[in-house]
């Protein structure tokens, strides 16, 4: 299954395969090509903003602000990297070009790149990682392909996938999946990420009909879309369950990340919604797929984590994303 990093949040898979290549991926994506920014200028005080060109700021007296830009911009590469690496549950291969270190007499420069290489290669040396061959380490323990009863896992049919290439085939290349469980599964993974997309932007039950019309834009919703999850959020949002953490005046961190033990070791976890009242803390995980008792763990490891942080009592709820939702009080 071929996707992009951003397709892949919420996504979990055994193997996971991740290239970070330092030409594609180093350069900033995001940054604003103007921004408003107070040229503090004596003989105009009058003037509080003006637009300015981000890099025509390099160099200048507002340099400042160029380099604010920048870290948000590798900030987003971070999380980018961290999402893209926390999707396999079992094992993960992490491509990233090598590291060539400066020749001593360059002289040293300020640099927009963020330097995935760099990064790795500091991590090696200072986990000394075990080598297996040249360029190749190997970090943790490997995960036995099993199933619950001990059984060896089979592995499912190959798929037959032709690469049709197009005029400028390093930029295009298209996919063709022959197996109609596969566009199956593709689909539903699409849509998975667009509800819990949509679900991320709803902060109280008035957010539903406001938002709706911003969606089909958004998201590319069709009527029968729009009907379907609208029909969704309103069941969310009216549930005798859940109902009190959609009102006005309940403090709500979406997509909220917080860091404490998972699988018997601390990490960082995300949190679909943490709604938080005077008395209670409800921690609601939204789910597209069938419940399993990792759901049933995964938000009881939620609980314990924002216990130990405020002092409401916390709920943790699982809610099934299905025609009529599941909610199941964890």
């Amino acid at each position: 299954k071929l996707m992009s990093f951003h397709k892949a949040k919420g996504l979990e898979f055994p193997v996971v395969i991740n290239w970070f290549s330092q030409s594609q991926m180093a350069k900033p994506k995001n940054l604003p090509t103007m921004i408003w920014v107070n040229p503090q200028l004596a003989t105009v005080p009058e003037l509080k903003s003006f637009p300015f060109n981000v890099n025509k700021l390099k160099g200048t007296q507002l340099e400042e602000k160029y380099t604010q830009e920048i870290d948000l911009d590798h900030l987003d590469m971070l999380n980018l990297f961290y999402v893209a690496n926390t999707r396999p549950t079992e094992k993960l291969f992490l491509l990233v070009d090598q590291y060539e270190a400066p020749k001593p007499s360059s002289k040293p420069k300020v640099s927009s790149d963020f330097r995935f290489d760099k990064m790795m290669h500091d991590f090696v040396l200072e986990a000394k990682l075990e080598i297996q061959e040249e360029g190749n380490y190997h970090f943790g323990e490997e995960i036995s392909h099993r199933n619950d009863n001990g059984s060896e896992k089979q592995m499912g049919e190959a798929l037959d996938i032709e690469i049709c290439a197009s005029e400028s085939w390093k930029k295009n290349i298209a996919f063709s999946i022959d197996n109609s469980q596969e566009q199956l599964w593709a689909h539903a993974v699409e849509w998975g990420i667009k509800v819990h997309a949509i679900l991320s932007e709803i902060s109280t039950i008035d957010d539903v009909e406001k938002l709706k019309h911003h969606w089909v834009i958004k998201y590319h919703l069709n009527k029968e879309d729009l009907q379907w999850i609208t029909q969704i959020l309103y069941q969310i949002v009216e549930h005798p369950l859940l109902k009190p953490y959609y009102q006005a005046g309940v403090e709500v961190y979406n997509e909220k990340d917080i860091f404490g033990p998972k699988n018997g070791k601390k990490g960082v976890q995300r949190v679909d919604r943490m709604a938080i009242t005077q008395d209670y803390c409800a921690i609601i995980d939204y789910k597209t797929g069938a419940p399993n008792q990792k759901d049933q763990q995964q938000v009881k490891d939620y609980k314990n984590i924002v216990s130990q942080i405020i002092p409401q009592k916390v709920k943790g709820f699982l809610v099934y994303l299905y025609e009529e939702i599941v909610v199941e009080d964890v």
